[in-house]
């Protein structure tokens, strides 16, 4: 998905949320603002390339002031730590389900969980720990806007090797739920880290916080830095991830974006687990509105 006008507030709005969580001085809040707008007057916008670019760079101008990496670590801590001590009770509650009903609930719960970003969710970044819980059972609740779980479910017996792309922290403990379910099947999984913090996107020190980094799973780097996968910035060893694999779980907005920019050029199955951020991607799938969404992705969806 290309960048929009209506992109443009968010970017602002974005930045201006994560700079008032690290920063009280409100002299360097206007100089890192009066940076990230120099940088769009003297680099211009391409409307080409993805939000997520826009986004990956801005923050970047932030972590250089900063001469750090991840600003935001405790609040990603925070969101690993209400999603373990959930997902842990969600599991057990799961297990005696017959498959099919326990891999739905499990695709819902990986989508439930993607409310944990918290850079676009409730207040931003200000949530209280209260705040994710009741997040999370509320938006279980709502049932998803496109649910084809059981059509997924149905390409598993043709799929061994699945690539599942992660997005946010906290998040990542009901993924490991349905990762779970994919490696008790007999699939080949490999699951996807980006390689600095952006924000609320997974590093390694993610994986190893919920235990993922000790499953029967092969761990991929993107990249660096980005908001998302990039696919300029993408790592070898992730082209040629996306080259074998049969299945693609694509998690998040930030993801739907470059894998629907590159959806000819990829042979498995992309699914897309996600919350949508925005109408304009909601109308992508023929709704307005805030979506939970469980699809296959195809040419009526880009």
């Amino acid at each position: 998905m290309e960048t929009q006008l209506n992109c443009i507030p968010c970017f602002i709005d974005d930045i201006i949320g994560g700079i008032n969580l690290i920063e009280k001085d409100d002299k360097i809040k206007k100089r890192l603002v009066s940076d990230i707008i120099n940088y769009f007057a003297e680099e211009g916008i391409d409307y080409s390339k993805t939000p997520s670019y826009y986004i990956t760079r801005v923050h970047r101008i932030i972590k250089k002031y900063y001469g750090k990496d991840n600003l935001f670590k405790d609040i990603r801590d925070k969101c690993n730590e209400v999603g373990l001590k959930l997902s842990e009770k969600i599991g057990k509650e799961l297990a005696t389900e017959d498959e099919i009903n326990r891999f739905k609930k499990l695709v819902k719960w990986a989508i439930t969980g993607n409310e944990l970003d918290f850079r676009t969710v409730g207040t931003g970044y200000n949530l209280t720990l209260d705040d994710f819980y009741n997040i999370l059972y509320k938006t279980y609740e709502i049932p998803l806007d496109i649910d084809e779980s059981e059509k997924i479910h149905a390409l598993l017996p043709k799929t061994d090797k699945i690539l599942y792309v992660l997005d946010n922290v906290g998040e990542i403990a009901f993924d490991k739920l349905l990762i779970e379910f994919f490696v008790e099947k007999g699939k080949e999984v490999s699951v996807v880290y980006r390689g600095g913090a952006i924000t609320s996107d997974i590093i390694i020190e993610d994986l190893d916080f919920v235990g993922i980094s000790d499953m029967q799973v092969k761990t991929v780097l993107a990249g660096p830095d980005t908001l998302g996968i990039s696919f300029e910035e993408m790592s070898d060893e992730l082209k040629k991830e996306i080259e074998q694999a049969d299945m693609l779980i694509s998690k998040g907005q930030a993801n739907y974006y470059e894998f629907s920019k590159h959806f000819k050029e990829i042979n498995g199955e992309i699914i897309n687990l996600l919350r949508t951020k925005c109408d304009f991607v909601s109308k992508k799938f023929g709704k307005s509105g805030k979506l939970g969404l469980a699809v296959i992705l195809r040419e009526e969806f880009i």
